[in-house]
């Protein structure tokens, strides 16, 4: 495309010194003609540099465009970064149906280990890697820090609740170990800012996906990230994220009974 504009501007300029010589220096040729000689080399000049220069000028965005373009179509079909609500997720018995390793950190994690305990527990038994990590309710002496305070959805009792539908969830897990998998619980003492479900991260198929924790709004409003290894930016980040914060948690000591 660059080359036929420059092509037609030189062809114009030739128009240009033809006609301007044989009509008005030699006067070869009629006026008239000369007149309209000289306006379409001209016209072939303008046409020719306002191309090239759109053209240069248009390059950066056509570029982001292409970049919009595969981020969006990629040739799996899935795109590497996707933002929505709770109910756009695919849920996490198709998304993780394969998967060797998922880590799950949150503050109770008791609706999404609830929900899938079936699931959670067929993936142990196909020798799966299963580490979740909720809030210490005993880190500062079994009440909730003030700085969750404006992130909750509940009362901090609702929220004591939830931790100890979590933690039973977990015992009847355990209590069926009729797996050959691995299930570890840790215990964060921060104030989390995101939830985050990694699925074999380490892997070129790994998928995150990420809750945020707006203020005072419930897990279904919330909006979510879902990133695939594609993003070269946001997935690793996230991962790393999940590994820091999984490496500093404290290990769970049970001390909960089944009721």
């Amino acid at each position: 495309m660059v080359k036929r504009q420059v092509v037609i501007s030189v062809i114009g300029f030739g128009i240009e010194i033809v006609f301007g010589i044989l009509g008005i220096v030699v006067e070869a040729m009629p006026m008239p003609i000369t007149i309209l000689g000289l306006a379409v080399g001209v016209g072939m000049i303008v046409w020719g540099v306002i191309s090239l220069f759109g053209i240069e000028w248009q390059w950066p965005v056509r570029k982001l465009d292409r970049k919009i373009v595969s981020t969006k179509q990629p040739e799996h079909g899935i795109p590497p970064v996707l933002f929505g609500a709770y109910a756009d997720l695919v849920p996490l018995p198709i998304r993780a149906k394969d998967a060797k390793d998922i880590l799950m950190i949150g503050r109770t994690l008791s609706g999404v280990v609830h929900d899938n305990l079936a699931f959670l527990q067929r993936r142990l038994q196909n020798e799966a890697t299963i580490r979740l990590a909720v809030i210490d309710k005993d880190w500062e002496n079994g009440t909730i820090p003030k700085a969750m305070h404006d992130t909750l959805e509940t009362t901090d009792q609702g929220l004591l609740t939830e931790l100890g539908t979590f933690f039973q969830d977990i015992i009847r897990m355990k209590a069926a170990e009729k797996w050959k998998g691995q299930l570890e619980v840790r215990l964060i003492t921060h104030a989390p800012t995101f939830s985050i479900v990694v699925t074999d991260g380490d892997l070129s198929s790994g998928q995150i996906v990420v809750g945020l924790l707006p203020y005072k709004t419930s897990p279904s409003e919330r909006p979510h990230l879902f990133v695939r290894p594609e993003n070269i930016s946001w997935f690793p980040y996230f991962h790393d994220m999940a590994g820091r914060i999984w490496r500093e948690a404290k290990p769970y000591v049970e001390r909960f009974t089944l009721t």
